[in-house]
């Protein structure tokens, strides 16, 4: 693709774990945004399916500018984890855990070293939070907004974050099977931070 050219081409990455196992199953989360700050585990035998998918494409480049590129990038992660014949549970999905994740990035890079990259957060379905999955989180989907600027010849960069622009309510963390049903944790409201960074060689 050169310059002046739409079009699309890119980079994926796919890893799809499927095992069966004994362990501990927690709270502790891997996806950004949904913590568990005391997480609760109970021993029992469990399967974890699942896949992670990663992919980076290149809209155009030398559109607006010489050297100016939008790049779309996102990351999703589909998880099945579930009791494995439990004789209390059965064989019910295992708490804490959503089922599907996505996060999206649109970046915007212009040559002068100003660049601009609004984003999205979904957590599309609800997900359980007790083992007897009785109760569960809701859904949410966010937007974001990063937008900086890198001067090269100095190695210094300047970036600032505005999360969930539209201060909306939502859950980012759970405690599993908490015996009083205080299950669900709020997430941030409207937020903006700021950074500077620079690197020597």
């Amino acid at each position: 693709m050169g310059p002046g050219d739409l079009g699309c081409r890119g980079t994926s990455q796919c890893m799809m774990p499927n095992c069966g196992m004994r362990s501990k199953t927690s709270t502790s989360n891997p996806f950004p945004g949904l913590r568990s700050p005391s997480p609760a585990s109970r021993t029992s035998a469990a399967r974890h399916t699942g896949v992670e998918v990663g992919v980076d494409l290149s809209l155009f480049r030398g559109l607006a500018e010489t050297n100016d590129a939008l790049v779309l990038r996102t990351a999703y992660t589909w998880s099945h984890f579930v009791f494995v014949n439990n004789r209390q549970f059965d064989h019910n999905d295992l708490p804490g855990i959503p089922v599907h994740y996505i996060r999206n990035e649109l970046r915007y890079d212009h040559p002068w070293g100003f660049w601009v990259a609004p984003g999205a957060e979904f957590v599309p379905t609800s997900y359980v939070v007790n083992s007897d999955n009785t109760a569960r989180a809701p859904s949410y989907a966010l937007a974001n907004l990063r937008l900086g600027y890198d001067h090269k010849p100095w190695n210094l960069g300047i970036q600032f974050e505005a999360r969930n622009l539209a201060d909306k309510k939502y859950v980012s963390a759970v405690m599993v099977d908490d015996a009083t049903g205080h299950f669900f944790f709020p997430g941030d409201g409207r937020a903006f931070y700021g950074s500077i960074s620079w690197r020597w060689r």
